[in-house]
């Protein structure tokens, strides 16, 4: 299991086992895409690749957390959010709170990541029970990058129904 975390190539051929009951699972209920999508360190960008080809899914639910898209953008890990969204993962997961994955990214200050997820047609006028979107969330915390990604400084309201440039200040 601590092999599979690391992302080590060697411990990939452990998580495809899809013989078994616990297929592409390990103790912790959790699968291997989603420790590597979590974790990113080492070869995870090449373990993910080999798991998504060996048909671990991209969208698995995970019991009680978020799926492995949200994982590796909510640690920054843009590279391997690329890999999970080339191979069809879904960028509308929402947590409980109403926060998607451009919420996080620009919460984040990942520019890259911000504009990644546009690519793929984030929806950036979702707003998060806080009442904030992506854009006034970047503008929040001061991240110029993920503002610039959403189309720059422009008239979005929140819920309370202040700008983002207020919010900046």
């Amino acid at each position: 299991t601590e092999r599979i975390r690391l992302g080590h190539e060697r411990a990939e051929s452990v998580a495809i086992d899809t013989s078994g009951p616990r297929a592409q699972r390990l103790d912790t209920q959790v699968t291997a895409l989603w420790f590597a999508a979590t974790h990113g360190r080492r070869q995870a960008e090449a373990v993910i690749k080999r798991l998504i080809e060996a048909g671990a899914a991209v969208d698995a639910p995970e019991a009680c957390l978020a799926p492995p898209l949200w994982q590796a953008v909510a640690h920054g890990h843009v590279k391997i959010a690329k890999i999970l969204l080339e191979a069809g993962a879904s960028h509308g997961f929402t947590r409980q709170s109403g926060k998607t994955c451009l919420m996080a990214a620009c919460f984040k200050g990942e520019a890259a990541t911000t504009a990644l997820l546009l690519e793929h047609g984030a929806d950036t006028e979702a707003f998060c029970e806080e009442g904030l979107n992506a854009l006034t969330i970047a503008a929040q915390y001061g991240h110029d990058g993920c503002v610039e990604a959403l189309g720059g400084v422009r008239r979005a309201s929140d819920a309370r129904d202040t700008t983002c440039l207020v919010r900046a200040c």
